[in-house]
């Protein structure tokens, strides 16, 4: 009867406990500058290349920072050879004197509560005016922000094209999706050690543990959560509907700063869809990690994304051969 009774009385002091530990802590004044700070960053950025002015939107860019577009190209690293890329990419439309348009549709941003690290998701609406009409795409971008000496400094961006799910599988059919560029492998220990930790949890992807205050971008429109239970349910929505993700060849880099507390990875993929009639599609996805002490990490922003030509080329070159 004493077993029962202190039974009894443990379990509801155990509910009453996890209850507790699972409700939203009050958020520490640290979290909510870094919050306010990457929310005014990623905003100012954004309009930055809105405008055409490169140089404003390199100018966060930390010199071991990674950027990616949404074609297949390999991964660029440094603000220098990133705004000189994103010059060029920018150099057809500023030539013909055409404004081009970024508006955001949607920013979500988490950070965590001692301030130091902070992570931004946007949906974004590209417009760019060719023969008196105008083109426009549904894009995102992704990116984490690091703390150092007082000054925020972008640590990874991403960028990505947002097909809808029908897009996506007729893309996949006509071999529309360009496989990624292959990947430097990891270097150094603690890099070594964060892509060990990614291919483990590659093999469970659709039960993948994330951060409380995660946020996910997924390959087609409108896939955005934010939250640790939104996020694990994207996971597994991603890998019912696309299959169990395998690591393609040359395709897992991973990367430590020093006394950053961060690091992050890059991973190129392939899914075989269930009902896609055996179509493969190439993948890639990068995720940011906050090191949580004795070689553990956590999982803070992930962006799953497939290359996609750019539809505003081809519109530069229809607009060019109707002016001749």
């Amino acid at each position: 009867m004493r077993f029962i009774a202190a039974i009894a009385i443990i379990v509801p002091i155990l509910a009453t406990a996890y209850v507790l530990s699972r409700a939203p802590r009050p958020e520490p004044a640290a979290q909510r500058a870094a919050r306010h700070a990457a929310d005014s960053l990623a905003r100012g950025r954004l309009a930055a290349l809105g405008r055409g002015d490169v140089d404003a939107w390199g100018a966060a860019l930390r010199s071991d920072a990674l950027l990616l577009g949404d074609d297949a190209d390999p991964a660029r690293t440094g603000p220098a050879e990133a705004v000189a890329e994103m010059r060029r990419e920018l150099a057809p439309t500023s030539a013909e004197g055409l404004a081009q348009d970024i508006s955001i549709s949607r920013l979500i941003v988490g950070a965590t509560r001692r301030g130091r690290l902070a992570w931004t998701a946007a949906e974004l609406n590209e417009r760019a005016p060719f023969m008196g009409d105008s083109l426009s795409r549904p894009l995102r971008q992704t990116a984490a922000y690091v703390l150092r000496d007082d000054e925020w400094k972008v640590l990874i961006e991403n960028h990505s094209q947002a097909p809808t799910w029908e897009e996506l599988q007729a893309g996949a059919a006509a071999r529309h999706f360009p496989a990624p560029a292959a990947l430097a492998a990891p270097e150094g220990r603690d890099a070594e050690q964060l892509a060990k930790r990614f291919r483990r949890a590659l093999g469970r992807f659709g039960r993948m543990r994330v951060e409380r205050s995660a946020i996910a971008v997924g390959p087609t429109r409108g896939d955005v959560a934010l939250g640790d239970s939104a996020v694990g349910a994207m996971f597994a929505g991603w890998e019912r509907r696309l299959g169990a993700p395998r690591l393609a060849p040359d395709g897992l880099r991973a990367w430590v700063p020093r006394r950053s507390g961060v690091g992050w990875v890059a991973a190129n993929l392939e899914v075989s869809p269930p009902d896609w009639g055996g179509v493969t599609l190439p993948l890639r996805l990068t995720g940011v990690y906050r090191n949580r002490g004795e070689d553990s990490w956590g999982l803070v922003l992930a962006h799953l994304s497939v290359a996609m030509p750019d539809p505003m080329e081809g519109a530069r070159v229809a607009a060019g051969k109707a002016g001749r």
